[in-house]
This record gives structure tokens, sequence and C-alpha cells, in this order.
């Protein structure tokens, strides 16, 4: 007998042992990975994205102020020019001879006025006639200017260095006053134009923050193209026509090497956060690692998950919520410098639960 209770007390040692084995097995759980967040390398910034157009800074359509026939006029569209160049010309033989009849007319007018003057003093001839003389003279001389100015008339010169955006006519034509024969355009300072809601346009009167503005534009393939920095210049102050919008122009300096022209189309990102963060942002959290609750005393309450990495467990965090912006939402309090937030899956997750960084092949 005593072999037989040996043997069962052996075999119902064994038997409690597996269960003692298989219960640790059921009760071990695995670290949950959790992809985390450092609050200093988060994004306090709010881009908002427009689309803009180029302008040229500055911009002239050139005409002659008289009529005359084109004797110079071999421009093409896209060509540069210096400030100073000679652009156009009209024929100015009658202009010239036109100065030399009112030079003719001056130096006779000059003549009689100094004998006058001589008999005047002489007391030869009386104060009017005297007086007679003199007006003559002024006259003639206004005249002469007249026409010394007819000629300067006849030649367009560039106002400014620039690019022939457009040529009206052809040489050889005649032409009145006034009518455009060219327009010349900057091509080293463009504007850059867009149309900006009220709403937003309202945050833009502050001119102090006007000086913060952070801007860029690009050109042609909006996913691989270049940014390049732009200042604001002006805001205008009445809604844009057929819209409910206010255009904004920005100052851009061309650089050498990029063709940019007045009409094409272009995409501008401004960072809008000096002017739509009343209360100071600690971080902008994707929507994913927000968790909310509803409290009884305080009604809904908004958490964060906080990493401790001296034990790998989680703090659950009440945090103050303020905008939602196209790069999360903003945290304006309940965060402090290094934390370590948990970034999405927040609904699975309990307070004191242990989990591990996640960790990709490239990094965390």
């Amino acid at each position: 007998m005593k072999p037989t209770w040996l043997f069962a007390t052996t075999l119902l040692a064994m038997q409690l042992s597996g269960c003692n084995v298989q219960s640790e097995v059921l009760t071990h759980v695995p670290v949950k990975p959790v992809k985390l967040l450092d609050v200093t390398e988060i994004s306090q910034h709010d881009y908002r994205t427009f689309p803009a157009t180029v302008h040229a800074n500055k911009q002239a359509e050139l005409s002659f102020r008289i009529p005359g026939e084109l004797s110079a006029l071999a421009l093409m569209e896209g060509q540069l020019v210096n400030k100073g160049d000679v652009l156009a010309k009209l024929d100015d033989k009658d202009a010239r001879n036109n100065v030399l009849n009112a030079e003719a007319n001056y130096e006779l007018a000059e003549l009689d006025f100094k004998r006058k003057a001589k008999l005047f003093e002489q007391k030869m001839i009386s104060k009017a006639e005297f007086d007679i003389a003199k007006a003559t003279l002024k006259s003639y001389q206004a005249t002469l200017n007249m026409m010394r100015d007819k000629v300067s008339y006849s030649t367009i010169l560039a106002p400014f260095s620039g690019v022939v955006a457009k040529v009206y006519t052809d040489n050889f034509q005649m032409v009145n006053a006034s009518q455009p024969i060219l327009m010349l355009q900057d091509n080293e300072l463009m504007e850059i134009k867009i149309q900006v809601a009220e709403n937003i346009l309202l945050k833009l009167n502050n001119s102090n923050l006007l000086n913060q503005l952070d801007a860029s534009v690009r050109f042609g393939d909006q996913q691989t193209s270049q940014r390049y920095d732009i200042l604001y210049k002006e805001h205008a102050s009445i809604i844009s026509k057929g819209s409910q919008a206010y255009e904004v122009t920005f100052k851009f300096l061309v650089p050498t090497k990029l063709n940019v022209l007045p009409g094409m189309s272009a995409e501008v990102n401004i960072d809008i956060a000096v002017f739509t963060k009343p209360k100071a942002v600690q971080a902008t959290l994707p929507v994913t690692a927000i968790l909310t609750r509803d409290n009884a005393e305080s009604g809904q309450q908004s958490y964060v998950y906080r990493y401790n990495e001296d034990n790998q467990t989680l703090s659950l965090m009440s945090v103050e919520l303020g905008n939602v912006t196209s790069s999360g939402i903003e945290v304006l309090s309940g965060l402090k410098q290094g934390d370590k937030i948990v970034a999405n899956g927040v609904n699975v997750l309990k307070e004191g639960m242990q989990v591990k960084p996640l960790v990709w092949s490239r990094g965390v």
C-alpha cells in the first residue's frame, strides 16, 4: 500500500506543478509598444496655404506725349532693358524745325528788349513800351522751351530697368499722343498677391505682428519646387470684387536664375500662429493623442498619457486645449518641456500601464 500512496502523491504534485506553470504563462501580459511624441520637438506653427498670382512691382504703359510717325521701334517682347535706354522714337524733323523758328523769334525779341531798355533808361520811350518788350521776350522764351520739350517728347526712355512685357504697335506707324506703345515691367522685384478671408485679415491689423509674419512662396510643381521667403508689403481695406476676401500683397526679390513672370500662378504658405494664438501654445498634438472623458464636476475634460521613462509606465494628465489647426490640436496648458506623450491608441491604454516606446528599424 505504501508504494501506491507514494505514487499518488507524486502524481498529484506533478499536476499541481503543471497548473502553476500554465497559470504563469496565462497571466504574463506582453509590454505594449506605443508611439511617443517629444513636446520639445512638436511644431507650434499654424501654416495656411493660399493660391497666389505673380504681379510686377513696377509696371508702366509707355506712350508719346505728341503725335507723329514711329521711326525707331526695334524691341521684342521679353527683351531686357536698362534704365535710360531708348525704347522708341518719333520722326522729330518737324519738332526740330519748330525749335529753330522759336530760337529765331526769341533772339529778335531779346535784341528788341535790350534796345528798349537803353531807351527807357534815357527816358526816350514810355514805361508801357518797355513793359511790352519785356513781356514779348518772356513769351518767346516760353515758346522756345515748349518747342525744345516737344523734341524730347519724341523719344521714350526706359524709366527703370526691366523687361518689355508687351509691344502694341509696329515701327513706321502713325501714332497719336498718349497711344500705348509698349509695356515695361520690373523683373527684379515682384509682388505676390493672395486673397485672405476676413477672419484672418482681422488678425493682420496689428502692425507689430506683421513684422513677424513668416511667409514663403513656391512656383511650378508644388510638390518638388523650392520655397522662397517673401515679405509682407500691404493689404487692402476693401473686399475684392465678387468675393468676401481681401487682397494681401507680399514683396519677392527674384533670384537671378529663377524665371518668374507676372501672371504666373504660385502657392503661398503663411504661418499665422502669431496672430491666432492669444495664449501661449505649449504644443500642437495630433487628434489621436487626446483622450476625452466626462467629468461630473467640470463636464467634459481632455487628457493625454505621459510616458515615465524611469519605470516605463503611463500617467494620465489633464490638459487645456486651444484651437484646432491644420497641424492638430493646440495644447495651452498641462504639459512641460521634455514630456513624452503617447501619439495614438489612447483609448485602449490605462494609467499606470507598463509600455515601451515603439521602435522602427530606422529609429523611434
